[in-house]
């Protein structure tokens, strides 16, 4: 199950981002209203299917979906996973819900979940820019998701064998939309990608006990 839990992270490191005091309207379209800032929305869906030869006792299937809300410098996630343990000896089925956060900004991380403390991580500062989706730059081979050309990669990675994914830049941010792991068959996918008003209230890190 652990080994598992570590086959989420991978999708999941290093996505995880100051408090924003206030959020600059001069992103903001004029068809947004005074609460709402122009910006794109990303949600896509995780899944980690049963392993073919599972421990003969326990079964494990997880599920997530991931939303992320992106303005210029700025982005919040909310990653939703529901985690699914069949005891086959009984049988005895157990499902769970956790939920998670991060705020990013150009030189930290916040991050919070359910199963630790508020977190805050430094990180060396990242540029941005004001073009809401774009390919990233010296990219040999494409892919198409969601009417959105996006740069393609595979590569192995010992223990996991091949992993393919396909990212584009979001206000000059490298992100990745789609991911699959040859070894354990997890995807992540896309389902909505759009530029759209957003509530600048997102984007407001709230005051916790930041470690």
């Amino acid at each position: 199950m652990a080994m598992k839990q570590c086959y989420t992270h991978l999708f999941y490191f290093g996505l995880l981002l100051l408090p924003i005091i206030s959020i600059s309207t001069s992103y903001a379209s004029s068809g947004c209203a005074n609460e709402e800032v122009q910006g794109v929305v990303l949600k896509t869906s995780y899944t980690m299917p049963p392993a073919e030869d599972p421990d003969p006792l326990i079964v494990v299937d997880i599920k997530s979906k991931v939303t992320s809300y992106f303005i210029p410098g700025h982005s919040y996630i909310e990653k939703v996973t529901t985690e699914k343990v069949t005891i086959t000896l009984g049988p005895t089925h157990t499902e769970k819900t956790l939920h998670s956060q991060a705020w990013h900004t150009p030189d930290k991380v916040y991050s919070k979940n359910e199963r630790g403390k508020p977190n805050v991580r430094q990180m060396q500062r990242r540029s941005f820019n004001t073009t809401p989706i774009s390919l990233l730059t010296s990219t040999s081979d494409t892919r198409i998701f969601l009417d959105r050309e996006c740069s393609w990669a595979s590569k192995k990675i010992p223990g996991l064998g091949g992993i393919k994914t396909c990212s584009l830049a979001i206000y000059g941010w490298p992100h990745q939309i789609f991911a699959e792991i040859e070894k354990t068959k997890a995807k992540e996918h896309p389902i909505l990608l759009e530029e759209t008003c957003i509530p600048k209230s997102k984007f407001i890190i709230p005051e916790l006990d930041w470690q």
